[in-house]
């Protein structure tokens, strides 16, 4: 490969999101991988460990890419040139490297097991969505010079986190956030021109250093089953900054839509449950949504179209489609507490084939 680049690994960070298998795709089309291999392996060195082995893992229900050492402690010098009052919205690696230089920082996840992780700092975390702003800025308080923040990559959650982020900043504060790359979807040159046109309602928007995301195990695990192995880190974007105007307009964007998680954790290993819908059964099932009866997803894009068929997700990427909602979150909180499977397998099921249905689910997340 020419122009300095070397790797197939600094093909895709070069790639601006597109995803690795559609980058590998058009580099077969162009001629420049022949068959189904690629140039050079999918791999490499993290330049820096963020999150040590004792951190839950990463969850693809909850949209989970988490910056890497260097990119959180860049953000983290940035945030603090701007000002000494921080919040952090969905951003846990940032508010990790500002309360080691000693900060004046909180924290608003919904991620349930941060409290646990940072004990010594738990008044600092409010653990809530950030659909949940109007609690969370009660919980608060105050507003504050910088907000941080890190919403999924979609146009809707970021409208509206930047409403919420410009609620919770002073008049004349700061936002610092990743704004999603041109190629990360088809639509996305135009949502990003739309997000523009709000952070110039806000104040002056400029452009900041480029960013790297850890490779999370769920993505690890997608890219696997194509044939690309992966040991080092490729999504990249760039910070944004917006210095705030203190006359901005009040921007009243509606929450987006999302399904309702319920998590489990299991070592390091999350597992979520999805309750978000009506009653779908008494009776307990589980199946794979695929018809070759694989539970491994092979996407992580939410177009994906077997995201609506999923009711349980594990941070490792295996789904399932379930029945018996209800039931299943009991038999998963006895498990949780500490509950043998086989016990708690003979407590919940009602006939063999329910039997069956949760021995699968317990060697599905024992995968």
């Amino acid at each position: 490969m020419k122009d300095g680049v070397h790797s197939f690994q600094h093909v895709c960070s070069a790639s601006k999101g597109a995803f690795p298998t559609e980058v590998l795709a058009v580099l077969q089309e162009l001629g420049i991988v022949k068959g189904s291999g690629v140039p050079v392996p999918l791999h490499g060195i993290r330049t820096s460990i963020s999150n040590p082995r004792w951190w839950p893992e990463p969850s693809p229900a909850d949209y989970e890419w988490r910056f890497t050492g260097e990119s959180a402690n860049s953000i983290a010098s940035l945030a603090l040139e701007e000002g000494s009052s921080i919040l952090c919205l969905g951003s846990p690696t940032v508010f990790q490297a500002l309360l080691a230089r000693g900060a004046d920082v909180y924290l608003v996840d919904r991620n349930p097991y941060l409290s646990e992780l940072f004990s010594y700092h738990s008044q600092r975390i409010i653990s809530l969505d950030v659909r949940e702003i109007e609690q969370a800025s009660s919980a608060l308080g105050r507003t504050f010079d910088v907000v941080v923040m890190d919403p999924p990559w979609y146009t809707s959650h970021t409208l509206y986190w930047l409403s919420c982020a410009a609620l919770l900043a002073k008049a004349s504060g700061s936002i610092l956030f990743p704004l999603f790359p041109e190629f990360v979807r088809p639509s996305a040159g135009v949502e990003r021109e739309e997000i523009f046109a709000m952070l110039e309602a806000l104040g002056t928007p400029t452009s900041g250093p480029a960013l790297l995301y850890e490779t999370p195990i769920f993505e690890m695990e997608t890219l696997a089953r194509a044939g690309l192995q992966i040991a080092g880190d490729w999504r990249t974007t760039d910070l944004i900054s917006v210095k705030l105007s203190p006359d901005r307009p009040k921007i009243a964007v509606q929450a987006p839509d999302e399904p309702k998680w319920v998590h489990f954790r299991f070592g390091v290993q999350i597992v979520s449950l999805r309750m978000d819908e009506s009653e779908n059964g008494d009776s307990i099932t589980f199946a794979p949504p695929y018809p070759d009866g694989s539970y491994l997803l092979r996407s992580v894009s939410a177009r994906d179209p077997i995201r609506s068929r999923i009711h349980l997700w594990t941070s490792r990427n295996r789904v399932a489609t379930l029945r018996g909602i209800s039931r299943i979150r009991q038999f998963l909180t006895m498990l949780q507490e500490g509950g043998r499977p086989s016990t708690a397998i003979l407590e919940t099921a009602r006939n063999p084939d329910e039997r069956h249905s949760l021995d699968r689910l317990v060697a599905l997340i024992g995968d």
